[in-house]
């Protein structure tokens, strides 16, 4: 089912944020550009130190106040379609259902997110 955890996300409100957080991680704990995808608020990237991956995006709003800028984690799976059923057979629900994605340079990706019994939000995400 699961192959690991892919990445941590980290979600920044606007472009400004956005960049001084992937200075940050760059300057301080080394992490290296992975790939980039998106222009000023829907900008996202991952930032990787070889071990890790962090996933920053741009698009955090004003409403999220308060909230934890850690959004998500996000389980490398094999096949996502059989997971999601798995999951919904549970009881759980989707908020975003299955979807194929492309985040630039051809690295195709298919992605799925769930609540998880904490409240936590879940990614199931499946390189193509």
């Amino acid at each position: 089912m699961i192959k690991g955890i892919h990445h941590i996300s980290l979600k920044t409100k606007g472009y400004q944020e956005f960049q001084q957080t992937i200075a940050f991680y760059q300057d301080v704990f080394a992490f290296r550009m992975l790939r980039q995808w998106g222009e000023e608020d829907n900008a996202g990237c991952m930032l990787t130190n070889g071990t890790l991956i962090l996933e920053i995006t741009a698009n955090g709003s004003k409403e999220e106040q308060g909230m934890s800028p850690f959004r998500h984690i996000a389980f490398a799976v094999e096949d996502l379609e059989t997971e999601t059923a798995k999951i919904k057979a549970l009881g759980y629900h989707f908020f975003i259902e299955p979807a194929e994605k492309n985040l630039g340079g051809n690295y195709l990706i298919k992605i799925a997110f769930f609540y998880g019994p904490a409240g936590e939000q879940v990614e199931l995400f499946e390189e193509l």
